[in-house]
């Protein structure tokens, strides 16, 4: 399932992967950060394991950078198929 955030971040949800196209130059409040203990919420792309991460906290990005891939292919590709000519 693919999604767009209230800060207009475009995302891809499979199986138990979530992956999150990065903040586009938007911070998270440091309130924020601190109450719910994200990491990375900054970062390019984020990639959250959900059957160990149901809150999305840590970002696996780096752990996994297959996934990535794969995620980002399959949200791009869910992006242009549904662009109009």
């Amino acid at each position: 399932m693919a999604y767009q955030n209230a800060g207009g971040n475009l995302g891809l949800r499979s199986g138990g992967w979530v992956f999150l196209e990065g903040s586009g130059g938007m911070k998270e409040p440091d309130w924020l950060v601190d109450l719910f203990k994200i990491q990375s919420p900054d970062a390019s792309v984020q990639l959250f394991d959900l059957s160990t991460d149901s809150g999305q906290k840590i970002n696996v990005q780096e752990k996994h950078p297959e996934k990535v891939k794969e995620m980002a292919a399959r949200l791009y590709e869910i992006i242009n198929s549904s662009k109009t000519p």
